[in-house]
C-alpha cells in the first residue's frame, strides 16, 4: 500500500529531519543547459553535483529522475539505496516532482522494492512554491 502524500506544509515544518529526493527531469530544472550538458550532469549525479535549477528546488533536494529511480531502486549499490539506507528508517524520505503525479510513481517503485518509508509530496514543487509565496 503506498501511503498518502504529504502536504508542502507538513514537509516544511520538518524539512531538517527529511531526506529530499527531486523526481523531475534535468531538462526541467537545469538553468541554462545543452543537451550534452544535461547528459553529462545527469551521469555525474552519483557525485552529488550541486546542480542550479531555473524554477527552483526545495532545499537540500537530491536530483534523482523517475527513470533512473526505475532503473536503479533494485540496485543496492546504486546512489538511490544509499539515500535510503541514509534514512534508516528514522528520517522521512520525501519524493516530488513539479505537480506531484511523478513522486507517487516514484513511491509506487519502492512499495514495489519492498522499501518502505518513501512519501510522496501532494502537489510537488507547486504546492511548495505556493506556501513560500504565502509567507
Amino acid at each position: 500500500r503506498v501511503p498518502d502524500p504529504i502536504s508542502a506544509a507538513w514537509l516544511r515544518d520538518r524539512l531538517d529531519e527529511c531526506v529530499i529526493v527531486d523526481v523531475r527531469e534535468p531538462n526541467e530544472c537545469v538553468l541554462g543547459s545543452t543537451t550534452s550538458t544535461l547528459i553529462f550532469m545527469r551521469q555525474l549525479f552519483v557525485l552529488t553535483l550541486s546542480l542550479r535549477y531555473a524554477e527552483g528546488h526545495i532545499p537540500g533536494a537530491h536530483l534523482y529522475p523517475l527513470g533512473q529511480v526505475a532503473r536503479d531502486i533494485d540496485d543496492p549499490q546504486s546512489a538511490l539505496r544509499k539515500l535510503y539506507r541514509e534514512c534508516a528508517g528514522e528520517r522521512p524520505l520525501v519524493l516530488y516532482c513539479r505537480a506531484g503525479y511523478r513522486s507517487v510513481l516514484a513511491q509506487e517503485e519502492f512499495v514495489l522494492a519492498g522499501l518502505k518509508g518513501a512519501l510522496s509530496l501532494e502537489g510537488g514543487w507547486r504546492a511548495w512554491d505556493q506556501l513560500a509565496k504565502k509567507a
